[in-house]
């Protein structure tokens, strides 16, 4: 049995209604600790404001007992929640695919990069910008997923072509150089797919995201779920 137990609110959350939750990101995470601090990703939803890209990130830090606002995104301009990831104890990351467009846009164009936090002044990140491989189209359909090796301080990024179904990567050292990038070919489309970076491998483990091709089990889930 599990003793010593507190249960508390770290924050309360509205749907986007735009096909996203804060639980989109099953293969990666939203809580990482850093020494002593536990932080949280949030996602907020913005009011008012129009899909697709209606929310933004926000870092919560839990220190002891208490728990305080450690960053914030200015504007809304995710679809998805963030991602979060560590390079050692002091170290925070936090992944992202901005909106480059205007409020209110469906399927536009994004850009994917990865931010790098110090807890000591959370307040001046550093941006990663990865070199991705040509022909990329990046847009609020992310299906990204993200991963950091500690021991090595680098940095995974993966991201799909909206338009092809490529999942394209990008390998970073933890001053934001690209040190290797290329597509991962998958027989259908994957998504939210499960990564680890682990001495100087990558793992990637993707969910395909098309209608059940399999007659009996396709009517055995639509059986149990109600849903195509």
């Amino acid at each position: 049995m599990l003793k010593n137990r507190i249960l508390f609110t770290v924050y309360t959350y509205t749907p986007p209604n735009n096909g996203s939750g804060p639980f989109w990101s099953a293969g990666c995470t939203g809580i990482v600790r850093l020494g002593d601090s536990v932080i949280v990703c949030e996602q907020q939803t913005g009011q008012d404001v129009p899909l697709l890209c209606n929310t933004r990130w926000r870092l919560h830090k839990r220190t002891g007992d208490t728990w305080s606002l450690l960053a914030e995104a200015e504007g809304y301009r995710q679809r998805e929640p963030a991602i979060l990831g560590t390079l050692g104890k002091k170290t925070l990351l936090l992944n992202v695919n901005d909106s480059t467009e205007p409020p209110g846009k469906h399927y536009g164009p994004c850009k994917p990069y990865t931010m790098k936090f110090s807890l000591k002044t959370p307040e001046v990140p550093k941006m990663l910008m990865p070199e991705w491989t040509p022909d990329t189209y990046f847009t609020d359909h992310s299906y990204r997923s993200f991963s950091a090796d500690r021991k090595r301080s680098e940095v995974l990024m993966l991201n799909i072509n909206a338009e092809t179904s490529a999942l394209f990567y990008a390998l970073m050292n933890q001053d934001g150089k690209t040190l290797a990038n290329g597509t991962i070919e998958f027989p259908i489309r994957s998504c939210y797919a499960q990564t680890a970076l682990v001495n100087g491998a990558a793992y990637v483990f993707a969910v395909s995201d098309i209608v059940e091709p399999i007659e009996e089990w396709r009517s055995y889930k639509y059986e149990q779920r109600q849903r195509k």
